[in-house]
């Protein structure tokens, strides 16, 4: 983007030279007026101003080829006023000095607006959150919501909008437009109602073998923060509450190594494994490592999130859930457990 407004100013400066130019002089007109210096050739996109100092015989007057560009003197000094450029183009004025019976053009060059905004064009939304988007921008921007249960704020490299939990009762729709200069760009956000997503649910999947299929029953929300998931389900007729990393966004995250409770006398420590390494006898990590998805809706139209490999073990390909019993607090890899649940290629899938 910098790259490209750069090639831009580049060449407005070279049309502005050349509409300015007499014989290829930068400043053109007869050898009474002498530029002296001048800081206006090179202006920002913001509102500013810039002198230029000339040398010349009689009063000085200047006079603007453009409305946005306003040239004051005093003296032998103009001060060069410029109002904010709304626009991602670089822009040229010329100023006509005159002194006695000598004049000459002075060329004014503004950058054009810069403006990038790191955001999707379409977001899915769960909970209430705060989004940010990083955003590179001068000059004025404005963002605005068109639905009451968002805002929007600008900051200096970022654009931040609030949402709030939807308990409207379905899902939602609304837009953030964010306005730079002349140019506008609209963010939408569809937002799922939260009975939609959270409740009865199915971990599903292969057993570690992959010879057979494996399914329990049970009920996701939300855990101790928006940030988290759990998932509580009765094996044996144990509970067992399985927790997952969730972003607002719909990102399920789990990860080894995180306690989900005790069972009895005994402490449960989440884990991951791939079943095809080690030529197939499979590999287990209990202390790092993860799988990720997306929540969305499937092609059914119910929430569903596939559970895959997300490149966390270097040379591994992650698809095995664990859940194991030890009889110690804190473990490590080579602490021995009890494995009292192992889900592949697991899916979660709202009932």
């Amino acid at each position: 983007m910098n790259k490209i407004l750069t090639i831009i100013f580049a060449i407005t400066a070279m049309m502005c030279v050349t509409s300015c130019s007499d014989d290829d002089n930068y400043y053109a007109g007869t050898d009474t007026i002498a530029i002296i210096s001048n800081t206006a050739s090179d202006m920002p996109s913001i509102a500013s101003s810039a002198k230029v100092v000339v040398e010349g015989s009689g009063n000085i007057s200047v006079t603007s080829s453009s409305e946005w560009c306003i040239p004051t003197v005093e003296g032998n000094v103009i001060d060069v006023s410029v109002m904010e450029n709304p626009s991602l183009e670089s822009r040229c004025a010329v100023l006509t000095v005159k002194a006695g019976n000598g004049e000459r053009k002075v060329s004014v060059l503004q950058r054009g607006m810069v403006f990038a905004l790191s955001a999707p064009e379409y977001n899915n939304v769960y909970l209430g959150s705060e989004l940010v988007f990083p955003m590179e921008h001068s000059g004025t921007v404005i963002a605005t919501s068109e639905v009451p249960w968002m805002s929007a704020k600008v900051e200096e490299n970022v654009l931040r909008v609030k949402i709030e939990d939807n308990v409207s009762g379905s899902d939602r729709e609304g837009t953030i437009i964010v306005t730079a200069g002349k140019y506008n760009r609209e963010i939408k956000f569809y937002q799922y109602e939260l009975s939609n997503v959270f409740g009865e649910y199915t971990l599903s999947g292969k057993n570690a073998g992959g010879t057979s299929y494996v399914s329990y029953n049970g009920t996701l929300s939300v855990g101790d923060n928006d940030a988290s998931l759990v998932f509580v389900t009765v094996i044996k007729g144990v509970e067992y509450s399985i927790p997952f990393a969730f972003e607002a966004t719909g990102e399920i995250t789990f990860s080894a190594g995180v306690s989900c409770g005790m069972s009895g006398r005994n402490y449960l420590y989440t884990a991951v494994g791939s079943a095809e390494a080690n030529n197939g006898r499979g590999a287990q990590f209990k202390t790092y490592g993860s799988m990720s998805g997306k929540l969305a809706k499937s092609g059914s139209g119910g929430m569903e999130c596939i559970l895959a490999d997300n490149g966390s073990v270097a040379g591994h390909d992650i698809d095995l859930m664990r859940v194991n019993r030890y009889s110690v607090e804190s473990i490590t890899e080579s602490t021995t457990g009890t494995n009292v649940l192992t889900v592949r290629e697991p899916v979660l899938r709202k009932k």
